[in-house]
């Protein structure tokens, strides 16, 4: 339903001939169903848990500054959630990176985060309709998985630009060539070499990726 949701509202923004380079799950809410929209505290409490609360401390013992929060909140424990707090519809939300796909600002950069950056926006700050539809795919495939498709846990972007040629294969010229730190990992032709058992358990990650 939610995939499903999020692709109609994405086309119904593209009718509009407006596009944006910053389409992630954190753009994508649930609606909260009416009636847990009138809950009093108590009822929040009743439902979802009392909140586990801890003080800020900083690492070398002093005070937290004015500005910092002076508690934390863990979050909702989610054995308490049903799928009846939420109404069957999502919204679409942030769209200050949006502008119209023929009258691209100039000199625009992107401010995608990296694991969901196109190769088009990422060599060639092209944020028109093919980098919407390359950050809807990583959306859906996170949102199913509960994973990013492109994991950046282990560095920066050339590490998620090589995980994106080990699941799609080789890219295209000139991107390929824009790719420095292709020959660590792959030959000319786009084929990892098998140096590392880093490789290897990256590769078997991608392929399971494949078979969801």
């Amino acid at each position: 339903m939610e995939d499903r949701d999020d692709f109609c509202a994405v086309s119904e923004i593209l009718e509009t001939d407006v596009t944006t380079s910053d389409l992630t799950p954190s753009n994508i809410l649930f609606r909260v169903a009416e009636h847990v929209q009138n809950w009093s505290d108590s009822e929040v409490y009743l439902n979802l848990g009392n909140p586990k609360m801890d003080k800020v401390r900083t690492s070398d013992g002093s005070p937290p500054r004015p500005h910092a929060p002076s508690h934390l909140i863990e979050l909702i424990d989610f054995a308490y959630w049903k799928s009846s707090f939420l109404q069957e519809d999502t919204l679409l939300i942030d769209f200050g990176q949006s502008f119209p796909v023929l009258h691209p600002p100039t000199g625009y950069k992107p401010a995608t985060v990296p694991h969901y950056l196109s190769p088009e926006a990422r060599f060639e700050r092209n944020c028109g309709f093919p980098a919407y539809v390359w950050s809807l795919g990583c959306t859906i495939s996170e949102i199913r998985a509960g994973l990013p498709l492109f994991d950046p846990f282990l560095g920066g972007y050339s590490r998620i630009l090589k995980a994106i040629v080990q699941t799609l294969g080789k890219m295209p010229e000139p991107w390929w060539g824009a790719f420095e730190a292709r020959h660590l990992w792959f030959d000319a032709w786009g084929a990892q070499g098998w140096n590392s058992k880093e490789d290897t358990d990256q590769t078997a990650v991608g392929k399971c990726w494949l078979l969801r």
